[in-house]
């Protein structure tokens, strides 16, 4: 009896461990996001998206040498296509990071906001310093909005 015991112990700690863990922000609709990132010396962009009633505005904007100036409203599918990045990419592992190296005084900095519609965010912050992962995540997102831009500009 104890061995029986013992096993099916052991088999519910194996089958936990095996479950794939669920993204917390699958069963949440994306209400806008806010990333920007950047340095002096390479320029800075900033990137928003916001649901509001007449559709999704997307405002994308360009300092220090970069030529990028727009305003305009989108379908609502943009925001199923981030929520997709955000599902499969390991980008909600970045909420809560904030962290900064403050001996850096022009170092490359990034901010991420999204928000949710139980008003709960995912927020992320770094001034020459990274949460793990960065290099691929923010290649994500700065592909999805460039892929956004150049969609405008056809």
């Amino acid at each position: 009896m104890k061995k029986i015991i013992i096993s099916c112990f052991i088999l519910l700690i194996l089958a936990s461990c095996t479950q794939e863990k669920s993204n917390p922000y699958e069963n949440k609709e994306i209400q806008s996001i806010q990333y920007d990132y950047g340095s002096y010396h390479s320029g800075y962009y900033f990137y928003s998206l916001i649901r509001q009633e007449d559709g999704i505005h997307f405002f994308a904007e360009g300092k220090n040498g970069i030529e990028l100036d727009i305003d305009t409203i989108l379908s609502p599918v943009v925001l199923e296509e981030l929520k997709s990045l955000l599902l499969n990419s390991t980008l909600a592992q970045w909420n809560g990071y904030n962290a900064r190296d403050n001996g850096i005084l022009d170092g490359f900095h990034f901010s991420l906001t999204i928000t949710f519609d139980d008003g709960s965010a995912l927020t992320a912050y770094g001034y020459a310093k990274y949460p793990k992962d960065f290099e691929e995540n923010s290649s994500i997102l700065q592909d999805f909005f460039s892929n956004i831009v150049n969609r405008i500009d056809e």
